[in-house]
């Protein structure tokens, strides 16, 4: 994958965040741990992905960036995006290819 930055400091800010990570990167096991079914997080970053997959062992948990994921057209119910739309470079791109997973009437959202 092209290094977005994330690489380099991935494991300072997983330090920072401490034992269970930072809000937004605990989506997938709030998710899970309330019976949501089917969930798939997604980060080019592979020191976030590993540290997700320590703490969530059966999580799904996939290296990608927005703006090529790597799944079927519409694959998914819901897309949700939490402080990651200023880490992505091309946002054009991205947001039509997280539409573009979804299934006719799901629901995109991004919170902040």
């Amino acid at each position: 994958m092209t290094n977005n930055g994330w690489q380099a400091s991935a494991n300072a800010w997983i330090a920072d965040m401490g034992e269970y990570g930072d809000f937004g990167r605990r989506f997938c096991r709030m998710l899970r741990n309330n019976g949501v079914a089917g969930v798939t997080g997604v980060d080019p970053t592979l020191g976030l992905l590993d540290s997700a997959r320590r703490r969530d062992p059966l999580g799904t948990y996939v290296e990608a960036f927005a703006e090529k994921l790597p799944f079927k057209s519409e694959s998914f119910d819901l897309a949700i995006s939490y402080l990651s739309m200023i880490d992505i470079p091309d946002v054009e791109t991205a947001i039509p290819e997280m539409a573009r997973v979804l299934k006719p009437g799901a629901d995109c959202r991004s919170p902040i």
